[in-house]
């Protein structure tokens, strides 16, 4: 972060500052430490434990925690910098008397806020102003941190970028992303997300994106949004002050999306089967990764999965709009590696796991399953399958999905059939109904990643095709880990 005055973080955030100096204490013949007057900061912290000297500790009110009540700790790891809630001003003074006797001299600047989340995403805007370079704002429903993390890829081909880290996506990850910003950069990424109405629209308020891409639409976080047509007038919000907005168009609903927005120039459509596409991947083949030819160019990326062709194209026609040539997007493209817990493809004693525990929705949990019958057919090609070799399916509860989670689960059970998957191994109170309308000889169904260990341990033989996923609160990550143990 660029240095910004104490001054421009109270403008920035419309609010109150405060400085508290009156406090001197110095015991006879004792050297005291000293909490010096500080005129700037140089990065945002929310959290206590991890906050610098010469930062500003943003207290923000969680669920099961509040940051105001750690402004006195704080204060003792040299932060002379706080944004708290305004109510809890006559507290703060009140924690900071009872340490004063620690310090020769205090100078804290106390700025206050009605709402320090939405202070903080105020401050992320007003410093993302001071830069002129473009924001590529991507969302979707699933896909978004694998699209960031090509898009940056192909970008930094010829820009200096700066992208989320992980899945900094949300109201404290976006703005804390962008007080990374400085002078070096040329462009930034990020990926932004939503569980609840509102969230895309204010986020894109803060980043403001000259680009939005928006991968799919699918069924997530359907309590908050009830419909598809929810999820799709959520994810849209991000278009609303963007140039061009690039698209699935392949995906049934973004198909047809109309963009009333005055600002968009353009709405590219990138995909594989459409008849309209700006964009087209041919030659499409999964075996040993992805690989595909775009005008000619082929592309080959060490990923799994026919989703992560679309999410490639995403990143790719990103780099086209910012004019990076498509064979300087290949040749970076051929290195990247997936995200851990995101699709990663592993070999742990004899057997070949896919990992995508990360998280899980009905239109993820499909596009594995499809990657586990291709790995079962390129095994029967090559003829590399054993007699006892078996595809097995460790699947973990889909959470937030509101009313009909029940059919959700039974629809990918007839999936699962339609498929042929030989073992279903269910995790969770409603992973029970992707088996309780299947005739399978081999099903089972435990309440937890912990109950369902010891059985897997022993259960799996060399030669199985494994696929291990379920929303990121099931920890089915656990099952991963323990099968890696020795």
């Amino acid at each position: 972060m660029e240095k910004l005055s104490i001054k421009d973080v109270a403008k920035g955030v419309r609010g109150e500052l405060l400085n508290i100096s009156e406090y001197t204490y110095r015991p006879k013949g004792k050297q005291m430490p000293t909490l010096k007057e500080n005129k700037f900061v140089t990065g945002v912290s929310i959290d206590s434990r991890t906050v610098k000297e010469g930062e500003l500790f943003v207290a923000i009110k969680g669920k099961k925690v509040d940051g105001n009540c750690f402004v006195k700790d704080v204060v003792r790891g040299k932060v002379s910098t706080v944004l708290i809630e305004r109510g809890k001003v006559k507290k703060t003074l009140s924690d900071i008397r009872e340490i004063k006797e620690e310090f020769s001299k205090i100078n804290l600047n106390i700025i206050t806020a009605q709402d320090t989340l939405k202070a903080l995403g105020d401050l992320g805007a007003y410093y993302r102003k001071k830069f002129k370079m473009p924001v590529v704002g991507i969302t979707g429903s699933t896909g978004k941190t694998t699209t960031k993390e090509l898009t940056a890829t192909c970008l930094s081909v010829k820009y200096n970028v700066l992208k989320n880290k992980s899945s900094y996506n949300s109201l404290t990850g976006v703005p804390l992303t962008l007080f990374n910003l400085s002078g070096e950069h040329s462009m930034c990424v990020l990926e932004i997300g939503a569980n609840r109405k509102g969230e895309i629209k204010r986020l894109s308020e803060i980043a403001n994106p000259k680009v939005g891409i928006i991968t799919n639409i699918g069924a997530c976080h359907l309590e908050a949004f009830k419909t598809l047509e929810g999820v799709l007038k959520e994810k849209s919000e991000l278009l609303r002050g963007t140039q061009i907005a690039i698209i699935n168009g392949d995906d049934t609903l973004l198909r047809t999306i109309r963009l009333p927005y005055p600002l968009i120039q353009k709405k590219f459509k990138f995909g594989i089967k459409g008849s309209d596409l700006d964009l087209t991947a041919k030659d499409v083949d999964l075996k040993d990764g992805i690989s595909f030819k775009v005008d000619g160019i082929k592309f080959k990326i060490p990923f799994i999965g026919i989703h992560n062709v679309y999410n490639a194209l995403a990143a790719i026609s990103a780099g086209i709009y910012f004019d990076v040539s498509l064979k300087d997007m290949s040749e970076a493209l051929r290195n990247v590696q997936p995200m851990e817990h995101r699709d990663e493809l592993m070999n742990i004693k004899g057997m070949r796991i896919i990992d995508s525990t990360y998280n899980a929705n009905p239109f993820s949990m499909r596009a594995a399953i499809e990657e586990l019958c291709v790995f079962k057919t390129q095994a029967g090609m090559k003829g590399k399958r054993l007699p006892k070799s078996r595809t097995v399916a460790i699947l973990g509860d889909m959470l937030e999905l509101g009313k009909n989670s029940q059919q959700f689960h039974m629809d990918i059970g007839k999936f699962l059939k339609e498929k042929n998957i030989d073992i279903i191994i269910g995790v969770g109170k409603l992973a029970k109904h992707y088996i309780e309308d299947i005739n399978l000889r081999k099903k089972f169904s435990f309440k937890s990643s912990e109950e369902v260990i010891p059985f897997v341990k022993k259960f799996l033989e060399k030669g199985d095709i494994v696929l291990v996923k379920g929303s990121n609160a099931m920890r089915m990550s656990k099952i991963i880990s323990s099968l890696s143990m020795r």
